[in-house]
């Protein structure tokens, strides 16, 4: 396997933590930003009446641990806000809505799923073609 130089040829700095440090940015920016979304959609639903104060707060709380958990991956982040939306109560809900929805939540996971398959394929493919013959 072929290793890639991490110190810079000009000034000789280690840039592997830079780049660390610019991808873990990237995510908590991206998590800030998420946050912003759903306390907006939290905050409509309130003023909507389509739920209480309470409510609104014990949603929020759940979303703030499971976007701050720093011990989570970004795929584990996803799936936990996705199994406590797929579990909060809305009220009834017609059977085709039902089923139209429960289609459209597993194409969104499946369509996560490939994106990790193809993340994994690629590493895979970059250390096969790396190894020395």
């Amino acid at each position: 396997m072929i290793k890639k130089p991490t110190q810079c040829p000009k000034c000789g700095k280690d840039n592997t933590s830079t780049k660390l440090k610019e991808e873990v940015e990237k995510l908590r920016e991206k998590n800030k930003k998420l946050e912003v979304k759903i306390n907006k959609m939290l905050q409509k639903a309130k003023e909507d009446k389509l739920m209480s104060d309470e409510e609104v707060e014990q949603i929020s709380e759940k979303i703030k641990s499971i976007l701050n958990g720093d011990h989570k991956t970004p795929y584990e982040k996803k799936l936990a806000l996705f199994n406590l939306w797929k579990d909060l109560e809305v009220g009834e809900i017609e059977p085709n809505e039902r089923k139209r929805i429960d289609t459209l939540l597993l194409g969104k996971v499946y369509n996560e799923l490939a994106k990790e398959n193809l993340r994994e394929y690629k590493k895979l493919a970059a250390t096969e073609l790396n190894k020395p013959e």
